[in-house]
């Protein structure tokens, strides 16, 4: 993919704003849906650099409608979105404004539960707490004592088991296992945390 010239990124830049800008309380579907048609011939226009009016204008809107129909996306993410632009392309106004709005809908309650997660206070993972208890009692505990002190632990309260991955399993499902390879790393931020 060619990169936008950086005079062209701040045009296109400028027609999203004024497109967002123009947008009205009261508008109706309809007129929504010819302002997002334009809104899109325009941006297509500017990235092929043709001028306003012209008519290798009118072919560059041809090929961009047609593009609009045909898109075939194997990103199961850009469905949404791949059958919004057929259907405004095809006149089906209406119906590519509901599909919007859904769109609209889901990625703003995606945001407000991302919100919610990120206020609320984290858990900590359980094998990270006994790891914390086990070196908070003794500073100067070795990698290699550290492990069987945790290899104890399997099939306790924290601990289910040490896996033929190298990882150790907690109990809680919730919480993902945990590399014994990076115990090394992890035993040596805790001694330097404790050691102040």
């Amino acid at each position: 993919m060619k990169s936008i010239k950086p005079v062209l990124q701040d045009l296109l830049s400028k027609i999203d704003s004024d497109f967002v800008k123009a947008e009205r309380v009261n508008e109706t579907e309809e007129t929504l849906a010819t302002a997002t048609i334009q809104w899109i011939l325009k941006r297509e226009r500017i990235r092929h650099e043709v001028p306003e009016n012209s008519e290798m204008a009118k072919k560059v809107d041809l090929v961009t409608i047609r593009k609009m129909r045909e898109w075939d996306s194997d990103d199961p993410a850009m469905s949404t979105v791949e059958k919004i632009l057929r259907r405004l392309a095809e006149g089906r106004s209406i119906s590519a404004m509901t599909l919007m709005q859904c769109l609209q809908d889901k990625a703003l309650a995606i945001s407000v539960e991302m919100q919610r997660r990120a206020k609320s206070p984290r858990e900590t993972h359980p094998i990270n707490e006994l790891i914390d208890e086990i070196v908070r009692a003794d500073t100067n505990i070795s990698e290699k004592l550290l492990i069987r002190k945790l290899e104890a632990e399997a099939g306790g309260d924290v601990i289910l088991k040490f896996n033929d991955h190298g990882e150790i399993e907690p109990n809680d499902s919730r919480f993902p296992s945990i590399k014994i390879s990076g115990i090394k790393n992890k035993l040596s931020r805790l001694k330097n945390k404790f050691s102040h």
